[in-house]
């Protein structure tokens, strides 16, 4: 294999390990605004349904005063929710273009000549190592998808809207990316 293949490899899977920290990191991060968010949803349903005026009737506004208040607090949450979601982005665009300039460099691979494309015992093929590249970047490009999907519906007022927003944001990290990250180790140490 081309030296220079070698190392955009060495970039591409060493970016791809700190992409799923970071990536870990972030969903961690979302979790206080869901959970907020899951409690907001709560009061609201409560205070909506609640007839206030009959039972506090020294505070008229005290209804408005508090819807007033839970929107905010909705609202906070939300705009944290989408500068998380910014990072998801930043971080995914970051990989995109690892995975880009890596792509760029084997477009000139002869691909029928051993050599040029066999691994050794401690780096996998060149096409073994360009599939998994592809399917780690598509995996983190899926997900990022499904949260922005879920946060661009999302409706306060309907549980099933929050429970897709809590499971857009789960962990993507599953067998395939602990297997890319096994088989690509020893490329970036």
């Amino acid at each position: 294999m081309d030296e220079q293949i070698k190392k955009q490899v060495s970039v591409y899977f060493s970016c791809f390990y700190k992409h799923t920290q970071k990536w870990k990191t972030l969903i961690e991060k979302s979790q206080r605004p869901l959970a907020t968010l899951r409690n907001q949803a709560e009061q609201l349903l409560h205070v909506e349904r609640v007839d206030i005026s009959t039972e506090f009737s020294d505070f008229p506004d005290l209804k408005e005063k508090l819807l007033f208040k839970i929107y905010t607090a909705i609202d906070e949450e939300l705009s944290l929710l989408k500068s998380i979601l910014l990072e998801f982005n930043s971080a995914l665009q970051e990989l995109r273009n690892k995975l880009f300039a890596l792509d760029k460099l084997t477009v000139n691979v002869d691909w029928h000549n051993e050599n040029s494309i066999c691994g050794s015992a401690l780096l996998p093929s060149l096409p073994d190592l360009m599939q998994m590249a592809l399917i780690g970047c598509r995996l983190y490009s899926d997900s990022y998808q499904n949260i922005a999907n879920s946060l661009k519906c999302f409706n306060i007022r309907t549980e099933k809207s929050l429970n897709e927003l809590t499971c857009s944001l789960r962990d993507v990290a599953d067998e395939r990316v602990n297997h890319i990250i096994a088989m690509t180790q020893y490329c970036y140490e």
